[in-house]
């Protein structure tokens, strides 16, 4: 009895350790590839804060499937989701040797379907990947994924992550890789570039602007919602970027 004693808060202490099934992010099999999509809100409500906050939880539950050894692989973007445009989502795609996915991911995915393989990746040479293993290019974007998980996570959660922040994380990336200085001096530059735009555009017409982005475009907007465009410009730009 007195050695059953001394054991059971050790395994006690044991029990409280978390479970990590699978510690790195596997190749992923292209052929076993599912797409599920997260919602982060309204686009008209959409701050850099629900963003983070998404990551912070939502998806963090979903790496936490890869390490219990439920999926294998993921990534996750944010993207226009086609029959909901009026949200935002985190477009995220995944591999899985269980069965359903609905029986394990949280209640939360949505539309979650089979894809085909994914086999080109845009704007990736496959031709100078080693043996052309465009598998191993999608292995690094998913710890990609991952690392924005962790960035996100070792901030606290009560504040907002300013964008100099996580650009200067990102600079280490660049800079290692001889691409110059921090990003966030470029995406200083384009904001300048667009205040003058749309400053620009006020003076000349008393109706309507018109700026375009990257991949995004504003037309025709009334000047009763002219003063919101530019934090959008700025939203879209940090995120396009």
């Amino acid at each position: 009895m007195r050695a059953q004693s001394q054991l059971a808060p050790y395994l006690l202490e044991l029990m409280s350790i978390p479970y990590h099934g699978v510690d790195e992010l596997e190749k992923p099999d292209l052929n076993k590839m599912w797409r599920t999509w997260v919602k982060i809100g309204l686009k008209s409500q959409l701050t850099h804060k629900m963003l983070q906050d998404t990551i912070r939880h939502k998806m963090y539950r979903i790496s936490q499937l890869q390490k219990m050894g439920e999926i294998t692989w993921y990534y996750f973007l944010y993207h226009n989701k086609p029959d909901d445009t009026a949200n935002g989502y985190f477009d995220t795609v995944f591999t899985t040797d269980r069965g359903d996915p609905d029986e394990f991911l949280p209640e939360y995915c949505v539309d979650t379907k089979k894809i085909p393989s994914m086999r080109k990746i845009d704007g990736i040479d496959e031709a100078i990947l080693e043996e052309k293993d465009i598998a191993e290019a999608w292995r690094i974007i998913g710890e990609q994924s991952d690392f924005i998980i962790d960035l996100v996570r070792a901030h606290t959660e009560n504040s907002e992550i300013h964008l100099q922040q996580i650009a200067q994380f990102m600079h280490y990336f660049m800079n290692a890789l001889g691409l110059g200085g921090s990003p966030y001096c470029s995406f200083l530059k384009y904001l300048q570039r667009y205040d003058y735009r749309y400053n620009y555009c006020l003076k000349r017409s008393k109706r309507t602007i018109s700026v375009s982005s990257n991949s995004a475009r504003f037309a025709g907007l009334s000047v009763q919602k002219d003063l919101r465009l530019l934090e959008r410009i700025r939203f879209d730009l940090s995120v396009i970027l």
